[in-house]
């Protein structure tokens, strides 16, 4: 449990650009690590997420596609 905690502070840093460059589908990588692991506030931090992207899609942001 200890691993998912900091695979979804770890999504989150990539999420935010909190001390690494701002990457949607990096975070999204960790995040899910973390739900595999059984984080489910990594869950709902997918969904957010997915939606957040989907919103910058329209705006030339980075999609799931793209990866």
């Amino acid at each position: 449990q200890d691993n998912a905690l900091t695979e979804n502070c770890i999504g989150y840093c990539y999420e935010t650009g909190h001390g690494v460059d701002q990457n949607y589908l990096e975070a999204m990588a960790w995040y899910q690590k973390a739900a595999d692991h059984g984080d489910t506030n990594a869950v709902q931090n997918i969904e957010n997420l997915k939606e957040t992207m989907g919103q910058s899609k329209t705006e030339g942001g980075q999609s799931l596609d793209s990866h």
